[in-house]
């Protein structure tokens, strides 16, 4: 997994560069969103953490359902991304106070321990070269019994390494993906309980052909990867599902990071 090719990437889309345009605000299937939407509405959480938050879209969308006292951090480990995000809340100026976006890595929070609520990801874990020590920072910043919720794509067998040294598969969330079962492993590893799975397939295909509906770009590079890479193009379509796995935090891991915040928010 090339890190700055995975950077460069998403600072072209946050720029409206390459085949996604400024108007691509979002990109992981609708139906795992919503559910981690129905999370949040079912629960008292105070103060929720979203990594890898590009253009702020969910977060602002959460933030404009939930009560004033109700804090939002963002993270995205671009700046182009941030920059967006920080234009998209100008627009909505009476969530200001309680919003906000920081530039920062996943597997190195720049908050204090025991901080939030939930954690939630949408299609970004599998962009992190180390599982465990993400998992192991998402740990740290939750409260004992926070939530966890992440959906990802998810592989029904272990990835061929020539799906896995793919630039533009990593690009797309899909070369780093990991098993349920490797997923389940991690966290119960770093003590989180009560794991809750629910597979998107259906949804991964949909959001595909919206892509391509929405750009002749998108449409015929996929087409063009197809074309080329037969089995990969094969693998990709049936042993590579979207899920969202939903998880508490029982117990802390010793917090050696040693980061604290520095964010008006978590002070």
């Amino acid at each position: 997994m090339n890190k700055e090719v995975i950077k460069r990437f998403y600072e072209n889309v946050g720029n409206g560069d390459g085949p996604y345009n400024l108007n691509t605000d979002r990109f992981a299937p609708t139906a795992a969103s919503e559910k981690i939407k129905e999370i949040v509405l079912e629960n008292n959480f105070k103060c929720i953490l979203d990594i890898g938050c590009g253009m702020g879209v969910s977060l602002i969308n959460l933030a404009k359902l939930l009560p004033d006292d109700v804090c939002f951090v963002g993270i995205d480990f671009n700046e182009s991304m941030i920059k967006r995000a920080k234009e998209k809340l100008e627009e909505n100026k009476s969530l200001i106070n309680r919003v906000t976006f920081v530039v920062a890595e996943a597997d190195e929070l720049p908050f204090k321990s025991n901080f939030f609520d939930l954690v939630f990801s949408e299609c970004v874990f599998n962009l992190v070269e180390d599982r465990n020590l993400l998992i192991n920072e998402v740990n740290r910043v939750l409260k004992t019994d926070g939530i966890l919720v992440y959906s990802d794509f998810v592989a029904f067998k272990d990835v061929p390494v020539y799906i896995k040294e793919s630039d533009s598969l990593a690009c797309g969330c899909q070369s780093g993906s990991i098993t349920l079962s490797h997923n389940i492993e991690v966290l119960e590893n770093n003590f989180f309980t009560d794991i809750e799975c629910i597979n998107y397939g259906a949804d991964k295909k949909r959001r595909k052909i919206e892509l391509e509906e929405s750009s002749d770009v998108i449409r015929s590079e996929n087409k063009k990867f197809e074309d080329e890479n037969p089995e990969m193009a094969e693998f990709l379509d049936k042993e590579i599902s979207y899920y969202l796995i939903k998880s508490k935090k029982s117990a802390s891991i010793p917090d050696i990071s040693g980061i604290n915040c520095s964010c008006m928010k978590c002070k």
